[in-house]
């Protein structure tokens, strides 16, 4: 019985050192949240004043993209008139 009580403190020391670093260890996930999915649009309200062609699309479906960032560019042709009458005014 003499020689049970050193092995019992030994398993006990043990089992509460690997409880108190798998509790108190870092975290090796990121604290970010990341989400993949799939966003389907098929209409869209735009903030351009007329119905100006679209010229180049900038971005591809699977592009991430940033507030702020442009993603396509209209053909503005038309607009050139209007523009040189107001510069004439």
């Amino acid at each position: 019985m003499n020689r049970r009580i050193p092995v019992l403190v030994a398993a006990l020391l043990l089992v509460g050192g690997g409880l108190a670093y798998w509790l108190t260890r870092p975290s090796s996930q990121p604290k970010q949240l990341v989400l993949y999915g799939n966003v389907d649009l098929r209409e869209v309200d735009v903030a351009f004043n007329g119905s100006e062609r679209v010229v180049a699309v900038l971005v591809r479906e699977g592009d991430a993209v940033h507030k702020g960032e442009v993603l396509a560019k209209l053909d503005t042709s038309r607009l050139a008139p209007q523009v040189a009458l107001a510069a004439a005014q």
